[in-house]
């Protein structure tokens, strides 16, 4: 855990513009693991070797070509041109109705629902029973009652 942190800290030295021959730039708690740990000193060496490399190697490198933004397609700009020229369509077509007529004077007929037929109970008195007497069979039988 404590070469991970030592080395996230000096490769963020190094990013940051510290060197990192000496653990310059890093928390207490880096410098002092790395002063003792011969595997973050290693790792320091090799980090500041590769940045000298790189460096070195920046000023000479061919710089990469140009990239040329791709055509754009046609069908990108036909398919929200249609769809809005539909929306269009259709509100010219709904904007030209007239409204519906409001509703002349007179009675107002409203309907009367059919008279509802009083429910026969007598058989719910036997389901009620019956289902109570299966209740405390199930009890007795579990021996819970």
């Amino acid at each position: 855990m404590r070469c991970w942190y030592t080395r996230w800290q000096m490769s963020n030295a190094l990013d940051a513009g510290a060197r990192t021959s000496g653990t310059s730039g890093t928390s207490g708690f880096a410098r002092r693991h790395a002063a003792g740990c011969a595997s973050c000193q290693a790792f320091g060496r090799a980090l500041g070797s590769l940045h000298d490399q790189l460096s070195r190697d920046a000023h000479t490198a061919v710089a990469p070509a140009p990239v040329t933004p791709r055509a754009r397609s046609p069908w990108l700009l036909a398919g929200p041109l249609a769809a809005g020229v539909a929306i269009a369509i259709v509100l010219a077509v709904t904007a030209g109705r007239a409204p519906p007529p409001p509703p002349g004077p007179g009675p107002i007929a409203q309907r009367v629902p059919p008279p509802v037929e009083p429910l026969r109970v007598t058989g719910l008195a036997n389901l009620v029973s019956d289902g109570r007497r299966g209740l405390q069979a199930v009890l007795r039988t579990g021996g819970l009652r």
